[in-house]
C-alpha cells in the first residue's frame, strides 16, 4: 500500500510520513521520494512517539 499511494499518509515530521498497520498494533515511519521509498522504523504504538526521531 505505501508503495501505490504514499502521499495517502499524514506527514508527522518534515517529510517523514507514518504509515498506521490495521492488523497489528505497529507504525511504519517512512520518506518517499520520486524513485524510492526508506524506511525509517517499525515502532509499537505505544512506545514513547519520540523514539523514532532519534533514528533519523
Amino acid at each position: 500500500m505505501i508503495e501505490e499511494t504514499p502521499q495517502r499518509y499524514k506527514k508527522v515530521y518534515k517529510n517523514i510520513r507514518r504509515a498506521l498497520c490495521k492488523r497489528y498494533p505497529f507504525a511504519v515511519f517512512f520518506m518517499a521520494t520520486n524513485q524510492y521509498i526508506v524506511v525509517i522504523g517499525v515502532l509499537h504504538q505505544r512506545l514513547q512517539p519520540r523514539v523514532w526521531q532519534a533514528r533519523k
